[in-house]
């Protein structure tokens, strides 16, 4: 079962039209700019059906079409190194939250992007 985690980042609308843009790259770093990011708890159980670990993946979408993702490889690939690190921080912001817990039940946790 995922557990979807409230923490979003990079929220952000696109304003403009490709047209507008001037080009279609400048376009595509816009769009990549302005996807959105929710992070899913998924558990990690042992083949004996014991809870062995708790995986962080990143779902990222376009604010346009929230319902439909896009590849976090694509995303990750597509976005500059300020912004990776941004994600990494989410990251372990969110797990520290949650890191009483994990240490409490002894699990271990593994991020995915």
């Amino acid at each position: 079962m995922t557990k979807c985690i409230g923490q979003q980042g990079n929220l952000g609308v696109i304003q403009a039209l490709p047209s507008e843009l001037g080009d279609a790259a400048a376009f595509e770093r816009q769009y990549w700019h302005h996807c959105q990011r929710r992070y899913n708890f998924q558990p990690i159980y042992r083949t004996s059906g014991k809870l062995l670990a708790i995986e962080l993946l990143t779902a990222v979408f376009s604010p346009a079409f929230p319902q439909r993702f896009v590849s976090p490889e694509t995303y990750f690939a597509s976005i500059n190194v300020a912004e990776r690190l941004q994600v990494v921080i989410e990251q372990m912001q969110l797990l520290s939250r949650w890191h009483p817990r994990f240490i409490q039940h002894r699990y271990l946790h593994i991020i995915k992007g």
